[in-house]
């Protein structure tokens, strides 16, 4: 089941996306839907025109305590003919090429934030929610964490995270061997340019 929360700040929900939605429903759907076994994504977007980093930051510390089963952090991209959209254009926060088709790719820039900003965010909080604090690994259910981070590795070989943390569920699943293998895939890849950097910034182990 998809929960569309959309974001962790109540002030977002309520001010800019005309969402009336509060953090406790979103909690609490999540935790019915893991009681009744019904894996849930929950869908987070970021960089809506008139949000703040503080908003931001907000949302960071408000999600985990949505135990969803993955979250997907989306940036804000509007459609042309939307309303954002419109706002967007209107300040000229938005590149002039933008079609509002990626929502993996941020677009809009405010007085309150870059692209290069959310786009990062994006990144960090995807890396933080379903990867450092999943919630799967982090209330013992490592085999359905393990499947989500099986499907990482299948889209993206190199994902120095998915490893090490497949291996982390390997190695409470008992099999040894396996998580011997994900740590050694994960040792590969952390130490690439690209890698090293969030390995050093959560605090990942460094390969020996």
């Amino acid at each position: 089941m998809v929960l569309p929360v959309e974001s962790g700040s109540q002030r977002v929900l309520k001010h800019l996306m005309k969402k009336p939605l509060k953090l406790e429903v979103s909690q609490r759907v999540a935790n019915d839907c893991r009681d009744l076994g019904i894996y849930t994504v929950t869908n987070i977007l970021i960089g809506i025109p008139g949000e703040t980093k503080a908003d931001i930051e907000e949302t960071r510390r408000n999600l985990r305590s949505i135990n969803s089963n993955w979250f997907n952090v989306f940036c804000t991209n509007p459609l042309v003919g939307s309303e954002i959209h419109a706002i967007a254009k209107k300040h000229g926060y938005i590149r002039e090429d933008s079609l509002g088709s990626d929502h993996k790719i941020a677009t809009i820039e405010t007085p309150d934030f870059s692209r290069e900003y959310i786009q990062e965010m994006q990144y960090l909080l995807n890396l933080e929610l379903n990867f450092v604090c999943n919630n799967d690994m982090r209330l013992g259910e490592y085999k359905t964490a393990l499947e989500g981070l099986e499907h990482v590795i299948k889209v993206k070989e190199d994902h120095a995270f998915a490893w090490f943390y497949a291996g982390e569920c390997h190695k409470q699943l008992g099999d040894t061997e396996q998580a011997a293998a994900c740590r050694r895939r994960y040792d590969q890849y952390a130490t690439t340019p690209f890698w090293k950097q969030y390995v050093s910034k959560f605090a990942l182990p460094f390969p020996e």
